[in-house]
């Protein structure tokens, strides 16, 4: 489920496991 992990960390929808967008 890697289709656009940068558009889920847009919508912090992103598994723990790549939340490096965290701010």
């Amino acid at each position: 489920m890697q289709d656009c992990v940068f558009c889920l960390i847009s919508n912090k929808k992103i598994p723990s496991e790549i939340v490096y967008e965290d701010d």
